[in-house]
């Protein structure tokens, strides 16, 4: 192995961004016959190099915007979505690398078209809607793919350099970290499949003792998808959630705390 192949091998990690009051600043409420647009952001604590970005939102969402600040003030655009269709969503891998200094901003704007003039809108006349996983519920999720900043970075294209699988793993399966954690009320997994198959999705405590099954024998198509789920009956303590199917078998740790 050469040495811009060594320098190339490291792990693709994941960050997403999702609605909580530190993020977003406010409850992510979404009143009946209104526009509402939600500003999230998420301040880079080290140095960092951006793979790809998969915003995702559901019926009621109109526009997504991502964009860097870096901490000499000059703005990196990362994605623009000015018309955002459910039906079509999925991962956007940048054709370079986008370098995040420590103490870059990432912001994320999301707005959502709670009215009568959105032809998707679930319900008429338009209701009340919130976080849930649910389509007719909504969603302000955005996991952002990076690896550990290397020198050179600024200088690699995707286009034309050959970049090790283990570092992007686009055609793995594999399991992003629950968000937040520790967990209050509710929690997110996210995951990956390299092809479509069924899962089955349950919590085991440390004693390896399923106590609650998410999802069982539900199908799930190639890319990436999220579960939501509540802990409020769960008591404090450490768990693990698995992902199962044909071919696959994920698990993650989580606390509720």
């Amino acid at each position: 192995m050469d040495e811009q192949e060594e320098m190339l091998e490291r792990e693709l990690q994941t960050h997403i961004m999702v609605p909580l009051f530190d993020v977003i600043g406010e409850a992510f409420f979404i009143p009946a016959n209104t526009v509402k647009t939600f500003h999230g952001t998420f301040t880079v604590p080290v140095d960092v190099s951006l793979v790809n970005i998969s915003p995702h939102m559901h019926l009621l969402g109109k526009d997504w915007e991502v964009w860097l600040e870096l901490p000499d003030g000059e703005i990196i655009n990362l994605i623009n979505i000015p018309d955002w269709d459910f039906n079509w969503q999925g991962s956007y891998y940048f054709d370079e690398y986008k370098v995040a200094p420590a103490g870059t901003i990432i912001h994320a704007t999301a707005t959502y078209n709670n009215t009568l003039a959105n032809p998707n809108n679930p319900s008429n006349p338009p209701q009340f809607a919130t976080w849930g996983e649910g389509t007719e519920d909504e969603m302000y999720y955005l996991p952002i793919g990076y690896v550990p900043y290397q020198d050179g970075d600024e200088d690699i294209s995707f286009s034309e350099t050959p970049v090790n699988i283990v570092e992007l793993e686009q055609d793995k399966s594999f399991i992003f970290p629950i968000v937040p954690n520790p967990v209050n009320d509710f929690a997110i997994a996210g995951f990956q499949l390299e092809h479509g198959q069924v899962l089955n999705i349950s919590i085991f405590d440390m004693q390896g003792r399923r106590v609650r099954s998410l999802r069982n024998g539900e199908f799930y198509n190639i890319g990436q998808h999220h579960v939501n789920f509540s802990t409020v009956n769960l008591e404090n303590g450490m768990y693990i959630i698995q992902i199962q199917g044909k071919d696959v078998l994920m698990t993650q740790k989580f606390v509720k705390g």
